[in-house]
């Protein structure tokens, strides 16, 4: 079993790219790259996020 041990907040006004895989999820932007586990997004963030990323570079 993991457990997190910090928060890390990144702003979604502030992703550029986005890359969703089975188990990750990759975002960057201004603060640098994060590789995070994809169950920390609800199903409406992913959306959220593909939509208004949909016409930057992935």
């Amino acid at each position: 079993m993991t457990t997190a041990v910090e928060s890390v907040t990144y702003p979604y006004d502030r992703i550029k790219r986005i890359r969703i895989q089975e188990h990750t999820v990759a975002v960057s932007g201004e603060l640098g790259l994060r590789v995070l586990p994809r169950e920390l997004f609800p199903a409406e963030a992913l959306s959220f996020l593909e939509r208004s990323t949909a016409g930057r570079l992935r």
